[in-house]
């Protein structure tokens, strides 16, 4: 779900989620089939009523993140961020995610290669070593869980076993 006020990107964004198409059958670009059920727009409909709590409730679960791990590593900045994910930078991020799975606790790696050398940028001519802190970030950092329903006690569980792999 997109949010705006500004009505050229409205415009825009229903090209895109209607295969780029603005007149039927007339495509100016390249989109997708991006058209939510009604069951789905429902639930949406709902959820937004909620959406400053569950944004609060990320802000208040990463501020935790943040002052229980800060001795174990960087933390990244709270002013302003929704934490859509809770990501930071940990040397052995292979091995830390090995130790969560084992534990039962999900770690994600979302963006492991930097945009720069994705096949879709190849034409731009960047190679490995052009961007190294990206290419950094890509091998470091590492996602834990965040939810507006992770439970405090889960989140302790969670902390407890990333401090217990830094030990």
């Amino acid at each position: 779900m997109v949010v705006t006020k500004d009505f050229k990107i409205y415009d825009k964004l229903c090209e895109l989620r209607n295969h780029g198409s603005v007149k039927k059958y007339e495509h100016a670009s390249i989109g997708i089939n991006s058209r939510l059920d009604e069951i789905q727009a429902a639930i949406l409909l709902v959820k937004l009523n909620y959406l400053d709590l569950f944004l609060h409730k990320r802000q208040v679960i990463a501020k935790r993140y943040c002052e229980a791990l800060s001795k174990v590593s960087q933390m990244p900045e709270m002013k302003g961020h929704t934490f859509h994910q809770f990501c930071f930078e940990v040397e052995e991020r292979d091995a830390l995610m090995s130790y969560l799975q084992k534990r039962g606790i999900s770690s994600a790696v979302y963006y492991p290669i930097p945009l720069h050398l994705q096949e879709a940028f190849t034409h731009l001519g960047y190679k490995e070593g052009d961007f190294s802190a990206s290419e950094n970030a890509a091998k470091h950092i590492v996602g834990l869980p965040i939810s507006p329903e992770l439970s405090m006690t889960d989140q302790e569980i969670i902390i407890q076993a990333v401090k217990d792999f830094h030990k």
